[in-house]
């Protein structure tokens, strides 16, 4: 895992490592000890493993709006402005507040 500083004040990038995959414990001490902003480049997650991923940081919260979750998995809320057939396909104003 290489993990480098992004040079702004906040962030980095983590690359050399594939979060589809179970992480050693050693690995997620050295992402929590860099948290902060951090981008994992050229990631291909099954949603399955993007809540294995969350779930190492603590409880994961199911959104009260309780639309777009994932299928499956509640505390996956899909974000998107995109529409099919007139039909949002995801919540498209998240984080607008």
């Amino acid at each position: 895992m290489k993990i480098t500083p992004t040079g702004r004040a906040l962030g980095a990038r983590v690359e050399a490592i594939d979060l589809s995959h179970p992480l050693s414990d050693g690995d997620f001490r050295q992402i929590l000890r860099a948290l902060g902003v951090l981008c994992f480049p050229a990631q291909q997650l099954e949603t399955e493993a993007v809540v294995r991923f969350g779930r190492m940081f603590g409880e994961l919260e199911i959104n009260v709006a309780n639309t777009f979750h994932e299928p499956g998995f509640p505390e996956v809320m899909v974000l998107s402005n995109m529409t099919q057939q007139g039909r949002a396909l995801g919540l498209a104003d998240a984080g607008q507040g």
